[in-house]
């Protein structure tokens, strides 16, 4: 079992799942989202990684970010990225990886607070969530899919007011809410 914090905003909804729909393979398990903490194990640490997190958010005010850029991602996904609040969420994100949960950090790999709007492999199969690493790019359906992404003007603002736990089975192939935690 796995356990990660997500945002999900509730903007643009309709249109970000056309997208997703196609090319998405996370689309039947959960709604478009940003998410804020990576999947970590659980290892008995449900009631610590709930206690954490409310700790790090009764001191979070709301702030603004505002989507719109559309980016691809090193292991070929096509994200919607921030054109503004970045560094407000990337603040959110170095707290909820501090103390005891900062081994569980991947900094292996750059944080892009976005939403994710599709995969772009020869072979999605091939495909590891837990490892991720470079197969052979699509660009083909890439480049349908992005020229589809910026036809549905998926610039929008929403607050950043609230952030959902959610569990992941051991394959990732179910997600169930856990707690939603308001800030303040």
């Amino acid at each position: 079992m796995y356990y990660a914090l997500v945002f999900f905003p509730r903007t643009k909804i309709n249109e970000i799942n056309k997208i997703r729909q196609k090319h998405d393979p996370t689309f039947n398990l959960i709604n478009p989202h940003m998410t804020i903490m990576f999947p970590i194990p659980d290892l008995a640490l449900k009631g610590r990684i709930i206690k954490h997190i409310e700790n790090v958010l009764k001191k979070q005010k709301s702030f603004q970010i505002h989507f719109g850029e559309l980016k691809k991602s090193w292991d070929y996904w096509l994200f919607l990225t921030l054109k503004e609040g970045e560094q407000d969420i990337k603040k959110l994100y170095n707290e909820i990886y501090s103390g005891f949960f900062s081994q569980y950090r991947r900094d292996d790999i750059e944080f892009i607070p976005h939403i994710s709007l599709g995969l772009f492999l020869k072979n999605q199969s091939e495909y590891d969530i837990k490892n991720p690493e470079e197969l052979i790019f699509d660009e083909d359906t890439y480049r349908q899919a992005l020229a589809e992404a910026k036809s549905l003007n998926l610039d929008f603002q929403c607050t950043v007011d609230n952030l959902d736990l959610v569990e992941l089975n051991d394959d990732f192939t179910q997600i169930m809410p856990v707690k939603n935690f308001t800030f303040g």
